[in-house]
């Protein structure tokens, strides 16, 4: 623990007060004192904070930088701060898994309320909302206050910001530390507040907000509001303004956060009106006339905007205000009230307008913060009413002083009954601490069935009963029998109570009024005949079911934003109303049967079976059935005492040190009684001379079997092993004692110490944990990377050989182009060449041909000049004889053969005579001869097929013709087999005219001189073949093949 130090001769300034060298209060007083007035607020009695209040701003003192310096550090690493109580908590939550508790409480101005939004604060800066958390959960509730404040915070007379009524936050966190809801249970309204105030008080801040800023609402001319001053609610303390505060900007914050909430501007426009309307209703003043109450003149412009505000008929409100019904003897009856009765009935009306909006909005509150998935674990933080005595003490101020006398209670039990109760159950010595122990006190107060608030709701249930005959019961039952009670002399309607902060005078008037808090008949009525849905929800039934249920929660399923209202459907109000007579109320409910949540206090329920719900009353045909103000409270104080039972507290005593507010002032007197009933004094002599800290021994061996391994893995007790590990540990036996079943340690440094190590082997074992973990995931993520990429690899090879051989066969297929292109290039000349040559050789054949067949023709020329002159010269021959036969003369011919040959388009240059199958074109040759004679008559003989035809010939042409075939069948081939090998191939295996292939035509004639009767034709024909289809594209080659051979009559 940190220990400030003082100039030369000065005391030391401790920061917990547990370390002062002289514990006495002279000690006490001096170290607090010193501390305040160098700023330093905050003080340590153990792990209990102790809040002196200010009375300042101190800015720097909770900035972030301030809530990172105290994230994560223990309570005794840095100086006390609430930051470090709120560290605590969460740590303790984190690290124990089970709910913790933060405890504000101290006197009125203390500073509770800030307290409480510091440690919210903190909570949601450490925090926020994560992946499993609730959004903007953590935001929300942070926004919750300033609504919570402006509707429930008042100024009095020794608090600006004086909580009016008690709150409980249950912040719910998730398992890894993240808010993701949370719940809001509130104590108690001082609706009276609403009708009146005392001398230098206000009411609640949201009639002064609105007053100063509905001109920027955007319904504020409907509102017909005025300054504050002009309401009879808000004047009658004469004080309007609180110094340092802008209303106008107050109510611009608060809509701000109403609408984070969920609240939207057109439910917020019907709140206002809500509000505006009560402002109305305190405007309207009666005056009796005769027997009866009337409405002043003056008020009927207030009496009319209330009751347009509300949506009801301004008669039906007047009537309401001025008239009860009673029924007598199955009669109903009309009574008129006087002045003082109809304006008890307005503020009636007033107070449960105000109460059931404040429900209401906590309601939504509620469902917008909620988080229906559940959670983990939770931290409660409660700011409730601190301790009150005013000149005049009522009902408020007792319920509040019992609710810090149970409070006060739990304290004791926590910090002194329990421990010295443990000390001697375990064996342990030590020396006995005196604590005031206020358990009579509230014996008094709540105790059945002679308990203070007991007979108030004994009292209720008579018709006749009076404050008077309440106060006489009272002093009958405890005025000699209990020492907490006393009554003041010369006094008839006072009694004095005992409190652990002191003595507290209580004025009976108007105890029964306040607790029965009747909502008459003809006012239920009146609500009943509003067409406003908003105001006809304030008072459903479904406020009574919240408003009894025992759960902190108090709440339904949450909702993440605030449902319309439907203004103009009134009917929807209605929907889920019981049905019955004829001016039944819903809101009058008979006792809840076995099992609903008022069965956990039906011993605090008035008996008869009916009990009172505070502000909850009506018109029906039984016994009205209403929960009184006083069995409300202790219902809801029974669930928040269980519940913070169940859970690790941590306290803070708020300590306010002047009642002027001034900062720069210590009210030693004031310091020394808040110190003394708090129990301050008494925790510090029990912490120094106890041990908080404790463990059971198997959680210890548990806990820190960490930090000695190998006798975890003994088979020893664990009583046995603890002195063991201590001893291993080496750890000063003055520091803790042993118990039966637990260890105990002297002080927060020792535990907090082991807890160092504890994490130091932790964080060594989760980073050798995490090594082998990281290792692990590693080679596995190593091994999948290392298969993807030797399949990556192989489809890459594969994609890459695949292309190659794409490329390598396109390269193939351009070079075989390319080559058979040479080839066929190289072919071509070739065969170009051949051709040439051959065209040489056929015109050489053909000049030899010629030059022959000249020289022939000039030989026979020469020949038949020489026979003619032979003949002249020779004597003349007789002349045949008539009857002597004639014979055929004919010259011997001299035959010429021109073959042609003709390319067909689609071949090779080389002529090709495959047959049609193939796919090649066949060239087929037809020979055809042509003769003429004198003695046919000059006719041409032209058969078409074959040379067989010459059997078809004249017998005397016959002979000749077979003849000449078979010769020039003969010199056809080997005149073609010289021109062509093909052609040789061809006419070899085909050489016979008759057969299917080449055919020829042939044509002849005489070359030598006609006989005589036997002329040659005109022309001279010749013997040719011919393509049959021949093209026309290129020429044909001649070939003239010439052959002599014998006369025919040679042969």
């Amino acid at each position: 623990m940190s220990t400030s130090t003082m100039g030369d001769g000065e005391e030391p300034i401790c920061d917990d007060l547990c370390s002062l060298a002289v514990l006495d209060e002279p000690s006490i007083l001096a170290n607090i004192e010193r501390r305040y007035f160098k700023q330093l607020i905050y003080t340590y009695v153990g792990s209990i904070l102790i809040s002196v209040n200010p009375y300042r701003s101190l800015p720097s003192y909770y900035n972030d930088e301030t809530i990172q310096k105290y994230r994560g550090k223990r309570l005794t690493d840095e100086q006390p701060h609430i930051y470090a109580i709120a560290e605590a908590a969460y740590h303790h939550m984190m690290v124990a898994e089970k709910d913790q508790s933060v405890l504000i409480s101290g006197e009125s101005g203390a500073g509770k309320t800030e307290s409480t939004k510091l440690v919210l604060q903190y909570l949601a800066a450490v925090s926020g909302s994560g992946k499993d958390g609730g959004g903007r959960i953590h935001e929300q509730v942070l926004q919750c206050n300033p609504v919570l404040e402006a509707f429930g915070n008042a100024k009095t007379i020794r608090n600006d910001n004086s909580s009016r009524f008690g709150k409980f936050f249950d912040i719910r966190f998730s398992r890894g530390g993240h808010i993701v809801g949370a719940t809001i249970a509130q104590y108690l309204l001082e609706k009276s507040r609403v009708v009146s105030q005392s001398t230098n008080e206000r009411n609640y801040h949201i009639f002064y907000q609105l007053c100063a800023g509905h001109k920027d609402l955007p319904q504020g001319s409907t509102l017909h509001l005025r300054p504050a001053s002009e309401f009879h609610y808000l004047s009658q303390s004469k004080c309007f303004t609180i110094d340092g505060v802008n209303d106008a900007s107050e109510l611009h914050t608060t809509r701000r956060c109403m609408g984070g909430i969920g609240i939207s501007e057109d439910t917020q426009g019907k709140i206002w009106r809500v509000l505006a309307a009560v402002l109305h209703l305190g405007n309207v003043t009666f005056e009796d006339d005769q027997d009866a109450a009337r409405v002043l003149a003056l008020s009927e412009p207030a009496l009319a905007h209330a009751a347009t505000l509300l949506d009801v008929k301004t008669d039906a409100l007047r009537h309401a205000l001025m008239f009860r019904h009673i029924k007598a003897g199955g009669q109903t009856f009309k009574k008129p009230l006087s002045s003082k009765q109809a304006t008890d009935t307005r503020d009636a009306l007033s107070k449960a307008l105000y109460g059931r909006l404040f429900e209401w909005l906590v309601d939504q509150i509620n469902q917008s913060i909620s988080n229906p998935a559940g959670y983990w674990h939770s931290i409660g933080v409660l700011d409730i009413f601190g301790f009150e005595i005013f000149e005049h003490n009522s009902l408020e101020q007792m319920m509040i002083n019992y609710a810090n006398e149970k409070l006060q209670q739990h304290y004791n039990s926590h910090v002194f009954k329990q421990e010295q109760a443990e000390y001697q159950a375990e064996g342990i010595s030590l020396e006995s601490v005196d604590f005031v122990d206020n358990q009579s006190c509230i014996d008094l107060i709540d105790k059945k069935p002679l308990g203070i608030l007991s007979l108030l709701d004994e009292e209720c249930k008579f018709p006749q009963a009076t404050d008077g005959t309440f106060l006489a019961k009272i002093d009958t039952h405890h005025a000699k029998t209990s020492p907490q009670y006393t009554k003041p002399l010369r006094t008839t309607d006072q009694f004095s109570v005992k409190h652990f902060a002191g003595d507290v005078i209580y004025v009976v008037d108007g105890f029964l009024e306040k607790n029965k808090d009747e909502f008459g008949g003809d006012l239920a009525a009146l609500m009943d005949s509003t067409t406003s849905g908003f105001v006809m929800d304030l008072f459903s039934a479904s406020r009574l079911a919240s408003l009894l249920s025992p759960s902190t929660d108090g709440m339904s399923s949450p909702r993440p934003t605030v449902p319309e209202v439907a203004e103009d459907s009134p009917e929807q109000a209605r929907h889920d109303r019981p049905k019955g007579k004829r001016g039944a109320n819903p809101r009058f409910k008979t006792m809840p049967k076995q099992g609903s949540p008022l069965d956990e206090v039906s011993e605090d329920v008035p008996s008869g079976g009916m009990v009172r719900v505070g502000s909850w009353g009506g018109r029906s045909s039984g016994v009205p059935t209403n929960v009184t103000v006083c069995a409300q409270f202790k219902l809801q104080l029974l669930s928040l005492m269980k519940m913070l039972g169940s859970t690790n507290p941590h306290y803070i005593r708020c300590i306010k040190p002047n009642d002027q507010k001034n900062p720069k002032m210590m009210d030693a007197k004031m310091l020394t009684n808040q110190l003394r009933y708090t129990g301050i004094l008494g925790t510090i002599k029990i912490r120094r001379g106890g041990y908080p800290v404790r463990y059971q021994y198997e959680d210890f061996c548990q806990r820190y079997s960490v930090l000695q391994p190998s006798l975890a893995k003994k088979p020893i007790p664990a009583a046995k092993r603890v002195p063991m590990m201590l001893s291993a540990l080496g750890m000063d036996r003055a520091v803790h004692k042993m118990g039966k079943t637990k260890i105990f340690f002297k002080d927060t440094a020792t535990f907090e110490e082991l807890e160092a190590r504890r994490a130091k082997a932790s964080w060594k074992a989760a980073a050798k944990i995490q090594a082998l973990y990281r290792g692990y995931r590693v080679r596995r993520v190593y091994a999948r990377v290392r298969q993807g990429a030797l399949l990556l690899q192989r489809t890459m090879r594969s994609h890459c050989h695949r292309s190659r051989h794409i490329r390598l066969k396109e390269k193939a297929l351009v070079l075989q182009r390319a080559i058979r292109k040479a080839v066929a290039i190289r072919e071509l000349a070739r065969l170009r060449a051949e051709r040439e040559r051959n065209e040489r050789e056929m015109a050489q054949v053909k000049e030899t041909a010629k030059a022959k067949e000249e020289a022939e023709a000039r030989k026979t020329k020469d020949a038949a000049e020489a026979q003619a002159k032979e003949a002249a010269k020779a004597p003349k021959a007789s002349p045949p004889s008539a009857t002597a036969p004639k014979q055929a003369h004919h010259p011997q011919p001299t035959r010429s053969i021109e073959t042609t040959h003709t390319q067909h388009p689609h071949t090779h240059t080389t002529p090709s005579f495959a047959s049609s199958t193939s796919g090649k074109p066949t060239h087929t040759y037809k020979y055809q001869y042509k003769y003429s004679c004198q003695q046919c008559h000059g006719h041409d003989h032209q058969p078409t097929d074959s040379p067989s035809t010459a059997d078809a010939l004249p017998n005397h042409l016959r002979a000749l013709v077979k003849g000449i075939m078979a010769d020039f069948k003969k010199d056809l081939i080997q005149k073609l087999a010289a021109h062509s090998p093909e052609y040789s191939a061809v006419l070899a295996s085909n050489h016979s005219p008759n057969v299917a292939g080449p055919k020829y035509q042939y044509k002849y004639q005489y070359l030598h001189p006609a006989p005589e009767g036997h002329p040659l034709p005109a022309s001279t024909p010749s013997i040719s073949t011919t393509n049959q289809k021949q093209p026309s594209q290129q020429p044909s080659t001649p070939v003239l093949v010439t052959h002599s051979s014998p006369s025919p009559s040679a042969s």
